[in-house]
């Protein structure tokens, strides 16, 4: 909701009045710029937490998201990697936002792989299986999307295609369409 996203800026905002160099304010400002659909300023923050902060695993995934949902999957895939190099023992998280990069980039085998991972250490992690559904969609594994999107249903009955893909951040609307398209593929409605 808007007030979250509001008072997670106010208190980024009061982070850095008390210490203009900490970097998970700048990486807070990044994901809360990129809510508010300011997908450059949303870059900008969260380049600036690797400034401040560059041996900083969960900034280098924030940041991939980021540039992942600005339309730059690809240096979001580099960052993920940087982080994984980085932080020995990742936490589901991290190729939760490696599977959506590759599932933008329409590399579906390394989609499914890396949301399987995911899975691996969060089993219920939401967003990883809505991946997972697309990805297996998008390889035209129609058994294993379905059973994925079963899961989905089971977790929320309510889903709602339009719903989750409009809620997500994404500058281009293709990437938007394409997911949407998977998502109905796999099942979902």
């Amino acid at each position: 909701p808007a007030d979250s996203i509001n008072r997670a800026f106010e208190l980024a905002q009061k982070a850095l009045t008390l210490d203009a160099f900490q970097a998970d304010a700048y990486a807070l400002l990044g994901n809360v710029s990129l809510f508010q659909r300011e997908f450059d300023k949303a870059v900008q923050e969260a380049e600036q937490a690797i400034v401040l902060n560059p041996n900083g695993a969960d900034h280098h995934v924030w940041l991939a998201m980021i540039l992942s949902a600005a339309g730059r999957p690809k240096e979001g895939v580099d960052n993920i990697n940087r982080a994984l190099r980085l932080n020995p023992f990742p936490p589901g998280w991290y190729f939760w936002s490696l599977g959506d990069a590759y599932l933008t980039l329409g590399r579906y085998e390394e989609a499914v792989e890396a949301y399987g991972k995911a899975l691996e250490r969060s089993p219920d992690m939401f967003f990883a299986l809505v991946g997972l559904a697309a990805a297996y969609a998008g390889l035209g594994r129609r058994g294993e999307a379905r059973t994925t999107a079963s899961k989905i249903l089971e977790i929320d009955p309510g889903f709602s295609v339009d719903k989750c893909t409009q809620a997500l951040p994404c500058k281009n609307e293709p990437d938007r369409a394409r997911l949407a398209q998977a998502l109905r593929k796999a099942g979902l409605k």
